[in-house]
């Protein structure tokens, strides 16, 4: 897992080859605008959701995890356990319980294909 701020992403473009475009795409959108959604980005090896959902109590979320995708998250807004601006970056093998705190949250995912 990596916690880091958007505007560093393009510094793990060597983790996986198509980060370069998923960065290219995101310089270019306009993320807080965006309806909520699934948008290409680069055919099934990336594409970005937007959602908007309540938060869960820590009790309530159930750990997840992803064998085919790494998930670029991305807070656009609200409080959560990330700030706004800032992203996580979840390999397959980071377990996490998605959308713990209190209120709700619009946030964008990067699914970007394992290679």
């Amino acid at each position: 897992m990596v916690l880091d701020t958007l505007t560093n992403l393009p510094s793990y473009n060597a983790l996986n080859s198509h980060f370069a475009k998923v960065c290219a795409y995101l310089k270019e959108a306009h993320l807080s605008g965006l309806p909520e959604g699934r948008y290409p980005i680069d055919g099934d090896n990336a594409y970005l959701m937007i959602s908007e959902r309540d938060l869960k109590k820590p009790a309530d979320a159930a750990l997840e995890v992803h064998d085919r995708y790494i998930d670029i998250q991305i807070v656009l807004s609200t409080y959560f356990t990330l700030g706004e601006g800032e992203i996580g970056i979840f390999f397959p093998q980071d377990a996490h319980a998605p959308l713990v705190g209190d209120g709700r949250v619009k946030k964008a995912v990067v699914k970007v294909k394992v290679e």
